[in-house]
């Protein structure tokens, strides 16, 4: 169990008052320093996916879990909400639903603070965490005053904080416009390359993130239907066009262009796309 960091083991949730479960029979395996980028339709259960690893379900929100979540070996029924969040830590899709302090500098703080850190290392991990956002001259500015982009940076910077064993990222450009969802995933990806720390991100904006991914995951209707590398889930363009995934565009131009590609084939980047294209024609 060493180097699993997350693993669901036959894990169906049913919220309260609902006649379905949202997730059902669910099996995955996230290891230590892996990247797993999650996507599938708006409601086919990302969202409720991510509240299992941090504990929100069951201990927050009402309803029937069967199976089991842990997280480094932490039993998620029998583990506090309080032991989880020393080893998880969550961006939401919103930032506004978890940003509440009067100053960047206190968002940034609180977590730390939480963890019952001294003040020189809470101002240290402050620091850090601001320059790398790029949030110094936003320090003394309310994050409610900031745009989409920026108060979604606040909310990765109050994260990187508190250093988290395991990061999970609920789609973090969802609500914002194209120049927030660049400047937010201009930091993901310094993020993720530099500190190469076990991170799932929900999203549906593939292309921004699929170069960083180790695997993509596929949710249909509370079940897991793909589990690759992300070349091989997105070769079955059939499984792409059912689902309505939103395949990086040189992903997709490719097959409409090649038809059935071998899975080192699929281009993600630019690049890729653009080396492929010139060869087919």
């Amino acid at each position: 169990m060493q180097d699993k960091a997350i693993v669901f083991e036959n894990v169906s949730w049913r919220y309260e008052g609902n006649k379905e479960d949202t997730l059902r029979d669910i099996n995955l395996v996230i290891r230590a320093g892996e990247t797993v980028v999650v996507t599938g339709s708006s409601g086919a259960g990302k969202t409720t996916l991510c509240r299992c690893i941090n504990g929100l379900i069951p201990h927050f929100y009402e309803g029937t879990l069967r199976g089991d979540v842990l997280v480094w070996g932490l039993n998620s029924r029998t583990s506090t909400t309080v032991d989880l969040a020393r080893r998880v830590g969550m961006c939401f899709d919103n930032p506004s639903n978890q940003l509440f302090c009067a100053t960047v500098l206190e968002e940034i703080a609180f977590g730390p603070q939480n963890l019952c850190k001294t003040r020189d290392e809470v101002m240290q991990k402050v620091s850090d965490a601001m320059t790398f956002c790029r949030l110094e001259k936003y320090r003394d500015k309310s994050p409610h005053a900031l745009s989409g982009g920026e108060k979604q940076a606040v909310a990765i910077a109050a994260l990187i904080a508190m250093q988290p064993d395991v990061m999970i990222l609920d789609e973090p450009t969802s609500n914002i416009d194209a120049v927030g969802t660049s400047l937010v995933f201009e930091r993901l990806r310094t993020l993720l390359t530099e500190q190469k720390r076990t991170t799932m991100i929900v999203e549906q904006k593939l292309q921004y993130v699929l170069p960083l991914a180790h695997r993509l995951v596929v949710i249909s209707d509370g079940t897991i239907v793909a589990d690759d590398e992300p070349r091989r889930v997105l070769s079955d363009a059939a499984l792409i066009d059912k689902l309505q995934i939103q395949a990086p565009h040189v992903s997709s131009l490719a097959h409409r262009i090649a038809g059935a590609l071998r899975e080192d084939e699929v281009p993600i980047t630019l690049e890729e796309g653009v080396a492929l294209i010139s060869r087919l024609i």
